[in-house]
């Protein structure tokens, strides 16, 4: 329904015009209120010329806080066109003269309210368009201010550019730009600004800003042309990248001391180009940067027969992942063995480029073939040897009839047999070196019953006994049950006693911490302090050394998880070897 305001200062033309407008589809006349007509609500005024001259600068006010919205007046003039010269028409819509014609009435009214209704929805529009502007504008991450840079005033900002320099809306509006917030680059900025109006589309450029605090920041303003009002605006999108600078000059400083070899890789076509290389590069590769950069990676650096093993780690960077691996290079003085980390960079969403850092292992990998080759001599050489031994030993103690020729016999036998054990127990430790490290979620309550359970199957003259509660879920290194089966056989195997008596328990070790705790008792003669010694102090010394393998291997298992190993005197004799595991955490 159309209110219509009808501002008529003759009474029978304004009675005759309700009349009509009563009788029309969607018009509801409104009469005014003494003499502030235009302060009641309507849609669309009718009105005269007397009432127009009476009432012309509160129609236009009216007219002016409606907007944007369109609100719609009709002047009805007389034909004499009396008063129409002295009044001012661009406070009304359309004219039409007096007599009405009834027709052109209805025709001029219904466009009227097609023209306010078209302005209702263009404004709502606007408000829709300029809502999200507001909040595209407050969720920016960078500060965001638009200025006229003509008069030098402020139109808009977002709250981080208030939080950024640490004014309020007010002390911007009032600042001049160009010369109080732009600081050491205030004629390049004016040179910045005019090149951007000039060309009408953005640019970006770096520029030091102070803040209210008097800090001095880096920042990168991006800016760009919009009109507003007709009038060139320019809009800037400042972010500050004096952190970034700083994280810059960290990384170019660890670049440059590094260690490490280090290539900066940029991809051209999915190709790895070499884009810089630090000093340590030129040591370890022996070429010197100006020679290198710009080639080819797998030119420069990669043997021919590795080049399918280089593509396959570049569309691996290119899709993100981080590669750490062996791999052999070119140098200056031959290819060399070295351990490949490759990590990519990610810029505008995508890898462009990667940093790939070496490290020389090629002294490393020579002294790992060295100690295998030696350990497998050494333990070839001793088992065979020993076994020799042994069998000759073996045929004294049958054919030797003095009682000390055949003790010494004896002892040979033992000994050699010592030493077979302790090549078996390194070859045992060597292959269980190779899977350090590697732990699961295992009950330790089923792995202790399966190891006491064999133990006394091979050793049915002792007793094996277990305190256990019924389920205990811990970190466990995959090796656990080698390592309890190594403490209760040495246990059985040095006991003087008739009987040897092994008992394994399970307890919590701290409430608090949710730590485990496997306790290994015999009756035993105990283990000498110079073992436990080399064990507490993690290393053999010229003047202290263990004089077996076995407790080193338990501990190497346990300490393989962050487990650790203590030892303690039993009562009345042996000893107690305790075995603390973490618990499982989320991390």
């Amino acid at each position: 329904m159309t209110r219509t305001l009808l501002v008529i200062e003759t009474e029978e033309n304004r009675e005759a015009l309700t009349e009509w407008l009563a009788a029309q589809d969607g018009y509801e006349p409104v009469h005014p209120d003494g003499d502030a007509p235009f302060e009641c609500e309507f849609n669309l005024c009718i009105i005269d010329n007397p009432s127009l001259r009476r009432h012309r600068d509160a129609l236009a006010a009216r007219k002016e806080d409606a907007e944007p919205v369109f609100l719609p007046a009709l002047l009805v003039r007389s034909r004499s066109g009396e008063g129409v010269d002295a009044i001012g028409l661009d406070a009304v819509d359309e004219q039409i003269d007096s007599p009405i014609q009834k027709d052109t009435l209805a025709y001029r009214l219904e466009n009227l309210v097609e023209r306010r209704a078209l302005s209702r929805r263009l404004a709502t529009q606007l408000e829709e368009t300029t809502n999200r502007y507001q909040k595209i504008l407050q969720a920016a991450n960078d500060a965001i201010i638009v200025f006229d840079p003509a008069e030098k005033t402020l139109l808009e900002c977002n709250s981080t550019a208030l939080s950024l320099f640490g004014y309020s809306a007010e002390e911007l509006a009032s600042m001049d730009l160009g010369r109080e917030l732009i600081i050491a680059d205030q004629e390049p900025f004016e040179t910045f600004l005019e090149s951007v109006i000039e060309q009408g589309h953005g640019w970006t450029d770096r520029f030091t800003c102070r803040t209210a605090a008097g800090d001095e920041l880096r920042t990168e303003i991006s800016a760009s042309v919009l009109e507003v009002n007709d009038r060139p605006h320019v809009l800037l999108s400042i972010r500050d990248i004096t952190e970034r600078k700083r994280e810059h000059a960290r990384l170019t400083a660890l670049f440059e001391n590094s260690l490490d070899a280090i290539v900066a890789v940029e991809f051209i076509d999915r190709e790895p180009m070499i884009r810089a290389v630090n000093p340590a590069f030129e040591e370890t590769f022996g070429y010197d940067a100006d020679a290198i950069v710009g080639e080819a990676f797998v030119d420069a650096l990669v043997p021919p027969d590795c080049a399918a093993e280089l593509s396959d780690h570049a569309d691996r960077v290119l899709a993100g992942d981080q590669i750490t691996t062996e791999v052999r290079r070119e140098t200056k003085h031959g290819p060399r063995e070295l351990l490949l980390r490759a990590v990519p960079i990610e810029r505008e969403a995508r890898v462009s480029d990667a940093y790939a850092v070496y490290t020389d292992i090629t002294k490393r990998k020579q002294r790992e073939q060295q100690l295998q080759v030696l350990n497998r001599i050494l333990r070839h050489n001793l088992r065979n040897d020993m076994n020799l031994i042994q069998g000759h030993a073996s045929n004294l103690v049958d054919e030797l009839t003095g009682r000390d020729a055949a003790a010494d016999a004896r002892k040979i036998e033992e000994t050699a047999s010592g030493l077979v054990e302790m090549s078996q127990k390194a070859d045992k430790i060597n292959k269980l070196s190779q899977r350090s490290g590697v732990s699961h979620q295992a009950d330790v309550v089923s792995i202790v019953e399966d190891v006491s359970e064999t133990v006394q199957e091979t050793s049915p003259d002792a007793d094996i006994a277990t305190e256990l509660p019924e389920s205990v879920v811990v970190l466990a290194p995959t090796q656990l049950d080698v390592a309890i089966r190594e403490l209760c056989v040495n246990a059985i195997k040095h006991t003087t006693d008739r009987t040897p008596e092994v008992t394994i328990c399970v307890s919590p070790a701290d409430a608090s911490s949710g730590s485990i705790e496997i306790e290994i008792l015999d009756n035993g003669p105990g283990i000498l302090e110079d073992e436990r010694a080399v064990l507490a102090e993690g290393g053999e010394t010229p003047f202290r050394h263990g004089s077996g393998l076995g407790l080193w291997m338990v501990n190497w298992i346990v300490a393989s998880v962050g487990g650790e190993v203590d030892i303690t005197d039993n009562e009345p004799h042996g000893s107690i070897v305790t075995l603390t595991l973490r618990p499982i955490t989320d991390k």
